[in-house]
């Protein structure tokens, strides 16, 4: 956050590195797998806990999904979709800005342009609105192929609205905090491999799954399968992990002003670099560390 004001960062080994800490003013605090909460008791619907995922949209071919705010998605990241949809025949549903009227019809006006010039028919390019329910959200997610992230600025609590519906998401994440969360998600989830190494790789894995129906299933069957054991939609478990790591913070008072055992204000004169307290400081088994 870059203030006084917080102290403490929650955060997971994906989207801060550990090697990247000494860029964080904050204080940061380990949860694992995933720093992110998400809460499957308030995000229920129906044949949720089935043996199967909700069925895939009836059309012919490839929908794609990327639900995030407009003003995310970059040019190069806009081309990327673009040849995607031309190589698989597919189509993409995108979410209406939340800014005036005039300036979605813009937004809306320039895309379908830029669609056309690709050599795309006016269909290969959707707007939806927000729906009134939760749970219609969910089912709509869930009724694409794949959901395609953005780069810069991410997905993250809409990644995970789509990977709770059993929809895959496909992300590439660039070295800031706030393009990693689906990575994080999708890592805890033991879906790697729907973590692109960058650009290319991220279209190369677009044309190759999404046009596949029979790959395309069982990449969502395995979703569905193991978002219903992995603890990253386990809220109780991360609940008590971050209760005991908050705890082990409040012992050893490391907020702005406060004091550490052995003496020394609760910063960087206190705790070393690889996160241990300086020589003299007492239980160093029960250190805040960065890695803690």
């Amino acid at each position: 956050m870059g203030c006084d004001s917080v102290a403490f960062m929650l955060v997971d080994q994906v989207v801060a590195p550990p090697e990247l800490r000494s860029l964080y003013s904050e204080h940061l605090v380990y949860l694992s797998p995933s720093y992110h909460f998400y809460a499957p008791e308030l995000n229920r619907f129906p044949d949720w806990n089935a043996d199967a995922p909700p069925p895939r949209s009836s059309q012919k071919y490839p929908l794609f999904d990327s639900q995030v705010s407009p003003d995310r998605i970059q040019e190069h990241v806009w081309q990327t979709w673009l040849r995607v949809l031309r190589g698989s025949q597919g189509s993409i549903r995108l979410r209406q800005g939340q800014n005036s009227r005039e300036e979605h019809e813009l937004l809306e006006s320039n895309l379908r342009a830029s669609a056309s010039l690709a050599g795309l028919p006016p269909s290969s390019v959707s707007f939806v609105q927000q729906l009134p329910s939760k749970e219609h959200h969910l089912r709509r997610l869930a009724s694409a192929d794949l959901f395609l992230d953005t780069d810069a600025y991410s997905a993250h609590s809409t990644s995970l609205d789509a990977l709770w519906a059993g929809l895959p998401v496909l992300t590439f994440p660039r070295e800031s905090f706030a393009s990693r969360p689906p990575s994080s998600f999708l890592l805890a989830l033991g879906m790697g491999e729907l973590v692109a190494r960058g650009a290319e790789e991220y279209e190369k894995v677009a044309l190759k799954l999404a046009p596949r129906a029979a790959v395309m299933h069982s990449w969502r069957q395995k979703l569905w399968e193991r978002r219903k054991t992995s603890h990253m939609f386990d809220t109780r478990k991360k609940l008590r992990q971050m209760r005991v790591k908050t705890r082990r913070c409040d012992y050893f008072g490391v907020a702005r002003g406060g004091t550490l055992p052995g003496g020394g204000p609760g910063s960087a004169q206190a705790v070393r670099d690889d996160g241990q307290l300086d020589a003299g400081a007492q239980r160093r088994d029960q250190i805040l560390s960065v890695t803690c």
